[in-house]
Formats: C-alpha cells, structure tokens, sequence
C-alpha cells in the first residue's frame, strides 16, 4: 500500500517535472526572441528607418507584445 502511494508521488513530480520543463523552455525561445528584438533595435536606434520599415517593426513588436500576454494564461 504504501509502495503504491509512492509511485503515484513519483509519477506526480515526474509530471509536474516535465510540465515546469516545457515552460522553461518556451520561455526561454519568447526570452531570445525578446533580446534578438532588442538588439536589432539597437542597431537600428543610430538609423533612419524607411517608412514601411517603421510600419513593420510596429506591427511585429504588437505581435510580440500578445505573445507575452498569452504567457500569463499558461499555468
């Protein structure tokens, strides 16, 4: 009886392991993508940037911005 007990914990952290893992790891990507954003930024502060450029990156950080929020809905 208690070996079963045990055996359900261990298959419970091993679940709540795996789950705590892919988090990390998705917020790792969201983490690089946000730093990749930064320094292209960066790159760009010391540049005029066309029009059309502007309008892009605009639309891509809106993008990047729903991304984050849709971080706070995995739990």
């Amino acid at each position: 009886m208690f070996t079963l007990r045990y055996h359900h914990e261990i298959a419970e952290n091993l679940r709540m392991a795996r789950e705590i893992n892919a988090l990390c790891a998705h917020l790792t990507v969201v983490i690089d993508e946000r730093e990749n954003f930064k320094e292209e930024l960066d790159v760009l502060a010391s540049r005029r940037v066309p029009k059309k450029m502007a309008e892009f990156m605009r639309v891509v950080q809106g993008k990047d911005i729903s991304n984050l929020m849709k971080l706070d809905d995995i739990k």
